[in-house]
């Protein structure tokens, strides 16, 4: 797909984007975050729709989180919370209940909260790091199970089946 490239190839770039949008503050838009900060990008904004930062992971609270990462086994909100420490420890600035509300061709992103209302970001590039809900087959209110290969959270975690857990760089250098 033109324009699209994936977060390997962000850091391997030689013309690094100067602002920097994520959309999703769970652990793939964390660990873009602080991996983008970390190759010399200086202008990171994450926005998040929820509360706190985390993501799903702050719900699974059984362990068995972080043995490839941390190489320690931690809880959801345990393994979250290194993300999130990651990103204070740098600096990147976020926001919190906030909705992406549009992203243009041109990547100016309409968001909006209480605090700030409706406003726009134009950035060099964004991640779309939003993870996904899992939904029942009445919720959709499609007929049919869940299409082949798409995995929920909490069927990876059981299975053992290993997915990507990078998130998509929309960007054009």
């Amino acid at each position: 797909m033109p324009g699209v490239v994936t977060s390997d190839e962000l850091l391997d770039c030689d013309a690094l984007p100067q602002s920097l949008v994520i959309i999703g503050g769970g652990p793939a838009g964390l660990a873009a975050a602080a991996a983008a900060k970390d190759s010399g990008i200086d202008s990171i904004l994450i926005l998040e729709r929820d509360r706190e930062l985390g993501g799903i992971l702050n719900q699974c609270i059984h362990n068995g989180f972080g043995l490839h990462t941390f190489k320690e086994e931690l809880t959801g909100p345990e393994y979250a919370a290194r993300f999130i420490e990651r990103v204070r420890e740098r600096k990147i600035e976020y926001k919190l209940n906030t909705m992406v509300m549009e992203i243009s061709p041109q990547k100016a992103v309409t968001a909006m909260n209480r605090e700030e209302g409706l406003f726009e970001i134009k950035a060099r590039a964004v991640i779309l790091a939003m993870g996904c809900r899992e939904r029942s087959r009445g919720a959709l209110n499609i007929p049919g199970y869940r299409p082949a290969g798409i995995y929920s959270r909490s069927e990876e975690h059981t299975s053992g089946v290993q997915t990507c857990a990078l998130p998509i760089l929309a960007g054009r250098w």
